[in-house]
């Protein structure tokens, strides 16, 4: 892939719990009638709980997610692949109407995006976008949200947004998070999530930053397998256990 989704609540707690509160909107409940032998048979996926109830397949949405965080100064000494053909440059107020439709592309295979017709998956990306600009997942970085475009076109292909969010302590500075990260389907694969991280990673250095936190969707292998290739690794809690969030029904 890469199109990653990640985001934090606004003022603080743990950013796992805002992407489930934001994404919990777009899921659907799905109730199917079926034998139970053919419900034993059924791929299961992270953000789903399956049970079976009087002759139905109850599938009720239950996503869970897991915060990452990525040290800057490991990330910046590593060799990281720079796509040739793409720019990247700081985002402007006037591009946020250029994002849904980039944003609904990229998420089109990702759950809950996939389950959504074209026109409600648009629909799905506005209102997330909105959510973010609005500050619902923490005041926006602007110096730091990047976009990207292929060297002859001004159209974005691919775009990272940061905000920032209070520590659950309330005792250490503010964390950037890596709230969303998207690239155009037809060019996945060509270095251009690398590309956009390590411009947030540089700008974000330059504010003076030293980490940045994101959270993933479990039931996102594309975005697990990223971030582990980036360097981020899997926050832990007081107890030293990952940290792993579910949202409760």
């Amino acid at each position: 892939m890469h199109s990653s989704s990640t985001a934090t609540p606004a003022g603080g707690g743990l950013p796992a719990l805002g992407l489930i509160a934001m994404l919990d909107d777009w899921f659907r409940t799905l109730r199917i009638p079926m034998p139970m032998a053919t419900w034993r048979k059924l791929p299961r996926s992270a953000a789903y709980k399956y049970e079976y109830i009087n002759g139905y397949a109850l599938i009720s949405p239950r996503p869970a997610c897991c915060n990452a965080t990525l040290d800057f100064a490991s990330f910046l000494k590593s060799p990281h692949l720079q796509s040739p053909d793409i720019r990247t440059r700081t985002m402007e107020e006037s591009e946020w109407d250029a994002l849904p439709p980039l944003m609904s592309m990229a998420f089109w295979r990702v759950t809950p995006f996939e389950s959504l017709t074209d026109k409600r998956r648009l629909v799905a990306a506005k209102d997330c976008l909105l959510h973010t600009r609005s500050g619902g997942d923490g005041p926006l970085i602007p110096g730091a949200c990047v976009i990207a475009t292929q060297t002859d076109q001004q159209q974005p292909v691919g775009a990272a947004l940061v905000t920032l969010r209070k520590p659950a302590s309330g005792q250490d500075a503010p964390i950037p998070l890596l709230t969303w990260i998207f690239v155009h389907p037809w060019i996945f694969r060509r270095g251009i999530g690398q590309t956009l991280l390590a411009a947030v990673v540089q700008r974000l250095a330059a504010m003076g930053h030293h980490r940045m936190e994101s959270c993933i969707l479990l039931a996102n292998p594309q975005s697990l397998a990223w971030h582990w290739a980036m360097g981020f690794s899997l926050m832990r809690d007081r107890l030293g256990l990952a940290s792993l969030r579910r949202n409760q029904r």
